[in-house]
């Protein structure tokens, strides 16, 4: 029997910001072939992963955000929020309206079924920067420290799954964000009731 703690870490952020691509580099070293590939609701992975000197056994939730479900969405919304260690918060920083909607969707969501969760707020597809020549629809850098500031998040990381620049430093901090905060809220998990 495997006694390394299990934490749970949960990916919110609008459709195709790189919410799945990102956990797909992380756990599999490689972005996802997409022909073929149809998410579900939520999908998950686990990992083990060695931090601080613990192994945990990590188990990565992507929440699934597409419109065209939006009703069902709104039934199913509590159910992947259930028993959260950390949350990422994910835009993309080619798409201005995602990076928005973290302060007017995901930190609400986030604060209301989890409120004592740290957040780690992560800007994907960096890689895109160094592609395109209108850089005036970007998000910057100082645009994201300072979102990151105002929801209070635990910290900020911009990062290219396609590239896998900056990924394992995401996933290391959440999951030392997961134990520190465990000790602090003393066990009390995200629970929807």
């Amino acid at each position: 029997m495997n006694n390394n703690p299990y934490k749970k870490l949960l990916t919110i952020g609008d459709t195709q910001v790189g919410k799945t691509a990102l956990l797909f580099s992380y756990t599999r070293g490689q972005i996802p072939d997409w022909d073929g590939y149809l998410p579900s609701q939520f999908d998950s992975y686990v990992e083990t992963i060695n931090v601080d000197g613990k192994q945990i056994e990590f188990a990565l939730w992507d929440r699934v955000a597409r419109e065209e479900f939006a009703d069902l969405y709104k039934k199913l919304e509590p159910i992947p929020y259930n028993d959260t260690d950390v949350i990422l918060i994910c835009y993309s920083v080619d798409n201005f309206g995602s990076f928005q909607n973290v302060l007017e969707r995901w930190e609400p969501d986030a604060t209301k079924f989890c409120p004592n969760v740290p957040v780690i707020l992560v800007g994907n597809k960096a890689d895109l920067r160094n592609n395109d020549s209108s850089m005036e629809d970007f998000v910057s850098k100082k645009e994201g420290e300072e979102m990151a500031a105002k929801i209070n998040a635990f910290a900020f990381f911009e990062c290219s799954a396609k590239t896998n620049d900056g990924v394992n430093e995401v996933f290391t901090t959440a999951a030392s964000a997961s134990l520190k905060y465990n000790d602090k809220r003393l066990r009390k998990k995200c629970c929807i009731i």
